[in-house]
């Protein structure tokens, strides 16, 4: 039979990375799994203080190559947090990209009764406005080590 939606054929092969990772939290393991959408994953952390998980991807701020009217830039990382967790305690997330808020591009799908998945879903003109004050933070001494290295810091944290 043919597929109905030939489009969705190489869904699978539009995954960068999937990386899986198991913190100790309060003496107990949670399983966390990270999508990345664009590239691979890196660098994952848990912060007990925040009770925040952070990772870095690759990615290149070249102001250029992301105005060019050709580049469709598109980012999206998912993390699946298991429920019920100290991660998923309070159905709440935040999420940061390099320093930046990105709340209101943040989606969190709690459907299912094991696991939320918090999307990050960053469209051109965001990842535009995210590169731009990098680069100038950069350019001031701010943060500027992960533009270096053509990177990007994605935080969520749960429950603030």
């Amino acid at each position: 039979m043919l597929n109905p939606y030939p489009k969705l054929q190489s869904l699978d092969n539009s995954v960068g990375a999937s990386k899986d990772q198991v913190f100790n939290i309060d003496g107990k393991p949670v399983p966390v799994t990270i999508l990345g959408y664009y590239d691979k994953i890196n660098d994952i952390k848990y912060n007990n203080k925040t009770n925040a998980i952070s990772f870095t991807m690759p990615f290149n701020y070249n102001i250029t190559r992301l105005k060019d009217p050709a580049n469709n830039v598109y980012l999206h990382q998912e993390i699946h947090i298991p429920k019920p967790s100290v991660l998923s305690a309070t159905g709440s997330y935040e999420g940061f990209v390099d320093g930046k808020n990105v709340d209101n591009y943040l989606v969190v799908d709690g459907s299912n009764k094991t696991t939320d998945v918090a999307h990050f879903m960053l469209t051109k003109p965001v990842v535009l406005q995210i590169a731009s004050q990098y680069i100038n933070n950069s350019k001031q001494g701010g943060n500027g080590t992960l533009a270096a290295a053509g990177a990007t810091t994605t935080t969520a944290a749960a429950g603030n």
